[in-house]
């Protein structure tokens, strides 16, 4: 009997010294401080980007240009939350597997892609295409946009290289919309509401998020 005590006991010292194993993890310095750094620009970038989109949504309300509204949350919403996704320091996309980013990804282009040809129709229809640097840097974004969703689906399933070019349009096309952004901002139009100051600080936003992302 006690030989069977002895041996209980020992079991049971061993199961708990299982419990209380811990296993350390040793990450090395500079990857660390860039995870930290990373994580808090994206934290700025959401924020940058929640005011850009705020402003625009009440001019848009206000003077009924729904074409200003669709388009800018389409590259500088859902688009710009999309790349923001895919990158592991992203606060709301961080615990997902890749799998679930990728596919989160997908859903907020396909959104994207749905606000960015519902405002374009909507000017085209209203005003006709235009020769300023708002209209052609538009109208060139939605080309690169198509292009790069139409990549997508073979980025996720064909390997590194349709990656690479899916990524080779994306880039381009998030620049082109910043363009586009950035003169829209300038129009008589936005000014008039806004003055001119309240344009540059928000430029001064895009331009920080916008190169933030790309790098």
């Amino acid at each position: 009997m006690p030989l069977k005590e002895d041996n209980n006991s020992g079991v049971k010292s061993k199961s708990s010294n299982l419990r209380t194993l811990r296993i350390l993890i040793v990450e090395p310095r500079g990857r660390y401080c860039r995870t930290v750094w990373c994580a808090i620009g994206v934290g700025i970038v959401h924020v940058l980007i929640g005011a850009t989109i705020m402003v625009i949504l009440i001019y848009s309300l206000l003077e009924k240009d729904y074409h200003a509204i669709l388009c800018s949350a389409a590259y500088h919403f859902f688009s710009a939350e999309a790349i923001l996704s895919l990158n592991y320091a992203n606060g709301w996309s961080a615990p997902m597997r890749l799998r679930h980013r990728r596919l989160s990804h997908m859903y907020l282009q396909i959104c994207a892609m749905i606000c960015a040809i519902s405002g374009t129709a909507l000017i085209l229809v209203s005003k006709g295409l235009s020769g300023s640097v708002h209209g052609v840097t538009g109208i060139i974004t939605l080309i690169f946009a198509g292009i790069t969703f139409l990549l997508g689906p073979f980025a996720m399933i064909r390997g590194r290289n349709v990656r690479l070019l899916h990524t080779s349009f994306g880039l381009p096309t998030f620049i082109s919309s910043t363009i586009c952004l950035c003169s829209g901002l300038f129009t008589s139009e936005f000014t008039a509401w806004a003055h001119v100051t309240t344009s540059i600080i928000l430029i001064g936003f895009i331009v920080f998020y916008a190169s933030f992302m790309n790098t």
